[in-house]
């Protein structure tokens, strides 16, 4: 595979190309609606409970503002696939890449959302993320996964920020909901299928050196961010705030990527291309142990880039990396059917 892949859409193609070198800071925007039917575009799948909703279109963030819609509403459990040819701007990713976002809530149900933000890397008529609110009584926890059909890196440019470019994707709180504060929260991220690729010639090896350093959001505890080597990131304080969408904000919990040789110089460009991960997975609970407020919101924004080096197989993970991910399972056997 050639990562100078072509986007079939030749016009919006053409404006991403020139977009994106304009944008302040970036999304994955995608290719993705309903039509009166409840019909999702082609190449996109919900598997799951609840209902699809139909019209759901992002139209023009630059003439109409923020537009903020429920996709599905009224689901427990479900499956929101993004498909390769849907998922921009190209070449950043790859042709074949594309995103299964999987969500399960404990004790009730709630509605996905799909934002058009911005007009970030020629997103002007896109979405580029996606939410939960309407939160029904006795919702007490989320797990959200966000798994990519070919392993993502951090990008290689505004290297130093940790307000935006996620590698893979961001959570951020829009609302706290009613009763309750951002320091509320408790969540814990995790990093799937890592991989580092310290070669030019694209040999990838499982995991990260034991003295790599995370570059993180502050918003993650303690040794979260300080642990070389550390792939799991969690905070029992909460968020330090909630985000406006559209916005960068550091209020954002976020992973930019590794300072690869712990030289304590932070996350660089020189840094970018040698740590991959195939999925990320958010776990979102209240420390008191109570349950999300109706009006309670969420986004998650997606980022990342792709390299040459990304041509070369990834190896089969070790046994211990298999056991960080066991609860991963299902997901990355859709990875490996569709990159098959």
């Amino acid at each position: 595979m050639i990562l100078t892949s072509v986007v079939s859409r030749g016009a919006l193609a053409a404006a991403f190309l020139m977009s994106a070198s304009f944008s302040s800071w970036a999304v994955l925007p995608f290719v993705l609606s309903t039509n009166s039917s409840s019909v999702l575009s082609t190449g996109n799948t919900w598997t799951g409970s609840g209902t699809l909703q139909p019209n759901v279109i992002p139209i023009s963030f630059s003439s109409n503002g923020l537009r903020n819609l429920v996709l599905v509403s009224g689901f427990s459990s479900g499956s929101l696939t993004i498909g390769p040819d849907n998922l921009l701007p190209k070449p950043r990713i790859a042709a074949a890449t594309g995103v299964r976002q999987t969500v399960t809530l404990t004790g009730g149900t709630a509605d996905l959302y799909v934002a058009n933000s911005g007009s970030f890397d020629g997103g002007d008529v896109l979405f580029n993320s996606v939410g939960l609110s309407g939160f029904s009584t006795g919702v007490t926890k989320i797990v959200w996964t966000l798994d990519f059909t070919l392993p993502i890196a951090g990008r290689n440019d505004g290297a130093i920020g940790l307000d935006n470019r996620p590698m893979g994707g961001a959570l951020g709180l829009v609302n706290a909901g009613s009763g309750l504060a951002a320091n509320q929260y408790s969540v814990k991220m995790t990093l799937g299928g890592v991989s580092s690729a310290p070669t030019t010639n694209g040999t990838f090896t499982p995991g990260v050196p034991a003295n790599a350093r995370p570059f993180a959001s502050a918003g993650w505890a303690g040794t979260s961010i300080t642990q070389a080597g550390a792939t799991t990131f969690t905070t029992d304080a909460g968020f330090d705030g909630t985000i406006p969408l559209g916005n960068s904000s550091t209020n954002f919990l976020l992973i930019r990527g590794y300072d690869y040789n712990g030289s304590g110089n932070n996350y660089t460009p020189a840094d970018a291309d040698l740590v991959y991960a195939e999925s990320l997975t958010f776990e979102i609970s209240l420390t008191s142990g109570g349950s999300f407020a109706a009006n309670t919101a969420f986004t998650i924004s997606m980022d990342g880039q792709q390299f040459s080096n990304v041509n070369n197989a990834i190896p089969e993970p070790t046994a211990g990396v298999l056991v960080g991910l066991a609860v991963l399972g299902g997901l990355i056997g859709w990875r490996r059917r569709r990159t098959a």
